[in-house]
């Protein structure tokens, strides 16, 4: 047995930490309505490093929570296609039609189907910005 002759604590080991106030850096994060109290704390606990990142990417994106990781991290490849669950029963099935030419100002449109419908977006291609994008 791990404890030896110790008596096990009859309380959850983060019943005593106290939840962090939703003032300064943690506020965008503890009113997002998937993080709540004792989740925000075990969050600032766990990872104090990583959770002032957590909320400038909430700041600036918004929750990405729904995305799936694979497309999160590595994106769409033209033809591909995503299904993204916003909430129960509300489901978009995204889909990458093609990448259009870098512009000068380095940018490209991107155009894909939120639900079937055409889309385009312009975005900034960082690969462009550090050389490694081809027009």
């Amino acid at each position: 047995m791990i404890l030896k002759d110790l008596e096990p604590s009859p309380t959850a080991p983060a019943s005593c930490w106290s939840p962090p106030t939703s003032s300064g850096a943690h506020a965008g994060v503890a009113e997002d309505r998937r993080l709540r109290g004792r989740q925000v704390a075990r969050l600032v606990l766990l990872y104090p490093n990583v959770f002032p990142d957590l909320v400038r990417h909430r700041d600036e994106y918004s929750d990405t929570s729904f995305v799936p990781t694979p497309v999160f991290l590595y994106g769409l490849e033209p033809g591909q296609e995503t299904s993204i669950e916003i909430e129960p029963g509300k489901t978009l099935i995204v889909r990458l039609v093609t990448v259009g030419k870098l512009e000068k100002d380095g940018t490209r449109d991107l155009y894909f189907e939120l639900n079937g419908e055409g889309r385009t977006v312009t975005v900034r291609d960082q690969a462009a910005a550090q050389g490694g994008a081809v027009a």
